[in-house]
């Protein structure tokens, strides 16, 4: 490798390594994903406070917490990890529509799920943590 191409490989990697901060913490600030990922070095800007959801089913009108509602625990517990190890890191790029239709498949008698997302972090305006609350509801007649 010629002393050129090594230059301007060394080049390229610097303005990469220039760049990644803000756009990291831009897509920290915009869609939620984790600062602690991504070789992130937003990490530095918020603490890393896990997220909580829940899960509640619409059975003959009446709505109640898919634990009250599901006779299998065990399944529907690691589909809400699994979704919840994928939203703390992606943010709001990940969907909760895959673990709902399995919230609806465990509850066949269900019309509707509702998920419900908390996520805490730092407020840009005040520097306080807020809750930032995200909701969504899959009906069983949805595709």
């Amino acid at each position: 490798m010629s002393t050129d191409t090594k230059r301007c490989v060394v080049a390229l990697g610097l303005v990469a390594l220039a760049l990644w901060p803000p756009i990291h913490r831009g897509l920290v600030a915009r869609y939620d994903v984790s600062p602690w990922r991504f070789f992130g070095w937003a990490m530095y800007c918020q603490p890393k406070i896990p997220i909580s959801i829940d899960a509640f089913v619409d059975v003959d009108g009446v709505r109640l917490p898919l634990e009250q509602a599901v006779a299998e625990r065990r399944a529907i517990a690691h589909s809400r990890f699994e979704f919840m190890q994928r939203r703390e890191t992606w943010g709001t790029l990940v969907e909760p529509d895959e673990f709902s239709r399995k919230v609806l498949e465990a509850v066949p008698q269900a019309d509707r799920a509702e998920i419900i997302v908390r996520h805490l972090g730092l407020d840009p305006a005040t520097g306080n943590i807020a809750a930032r609350t995200y909701s969504y509801r899959l009906y069983r007649s949805d595709p």
